[in-house]
């Protein structure tokens, strides 16, 4: 049980840095930005 809410957990967190990530930027800029395409689709991976 202990285990499971730590998944739920991790998803939380990768959901919300995704939205930190995102928020100030338009779909140009995730585009041109390969990093920033990395760094939300490790936290997809999570999810």
């Amino acid at each position: 049980m202990q285990r499971d809410r730590q998944f739920l957990l991790d998803m939380l967190q990768s959901a919300d840095l995704i939205m930190t990530y995102t928020a100030s930027c338009s779909k140009a800029e995730f585009v041109a930005n390969v990093q920033l395409q990395d760094s939300v689709i490790r936290r997809l991976l999570v999810i």
